[in-house]
């Protein structure tokens, strides 16, 4: 997967942005959550302020993504749900097992285990537990609500890559929802908003979302 590759190089670019919004207040538990539970890494140098102070106007940040290589089991979600993933997701946790990728938008790519626990807590929500898995859930957006998602198509049984809003209560099943998927697959989708700076989309939707709460200065 080309995306996975160009991720590697990037890995650990230093990337300074510049807001006026609380962004570090929802990075800093997730670097917390990183040190806790991967202890023999500095994630500390993953999100530092260095200008400015969160609270009192404009501050700079200067941000590396948050990467835990090494190979999780997305046969844990296909379990856990009785459906067959796409090999793409296969491809991403054999080589990464979580990860927080910071652009304009912060994604939180969780580990199969807590998918299946956030996708059964979305489900009963939904009021769609007793429904065919079609879509799953795999990365949290924290910086607005919504998630990241593979679904099905009812027309074509294939998995795309998808955009979940938190107010979004529509029935999966729908074939008019084909035409709003983010990408054909992960790798097409990742390289997009690799080079797009965490806009999820190029519907201006997508873009007005990554411009709003950072941008780039360095």
């Amino acid at each position: 997967m080309k995306a996975l590759e160009l991720l590697r190089q990037e890995a650990d670019q230093r990337r300074i942005y510049r807001t006026e919004t609380n962004i570090v207040d929802k990075i800093t538990p997730l670097v917390d959550y990183f040190g806790q539970k991967y202890p023999d890494t500095d994630w500390q140098r993953c999100c530092e302020v260095v200008s400015g102070q969160c609270g009192k106007g404009s501050y700079d940040l200067a941000v590396r993504h948050m990467i835990r290589w090494g190979k999780a089991d997305a046969r844990v979600i296909e379990d856990a749900f009785q459906i067959s993933l796409p090999p793409f997701i296969h491809e991403l946790y054999s080589q990464m097992q979580e990860a927080v990728f910071i652009w304009r938008n912060v994604v939180h790519l969780m580990p199969p285990e807590e998918v299946v626990q956030w996708e059964r807590q979305c489900r009963e929500w939904e009021d769609k537990a007793g429904k065919p898995v079609r879509l799953v859930r795999f990365m949290d957006s924290r910086s607005y609500s919504g998630d990241i998602a593979v679904r099905r198509s009812v027309c074509d049984d294939k998995w795309r890559m998808y955009y979940v809003s938190v107010d979004d209560d529509s029935d999966y099943d729908e074939a008019r929802l084909d035409q709003y998927a983010l990408a054909e697959d992960l790798d097409s989708w990742l390289q997009y908003v690799m080079a797009n700076d965490g806009a999820y989309g190029p519907e201006e939707y997508h873009q007005r979302e990554a411009g709003y709460a950072i941008h780039r200065i360095e």
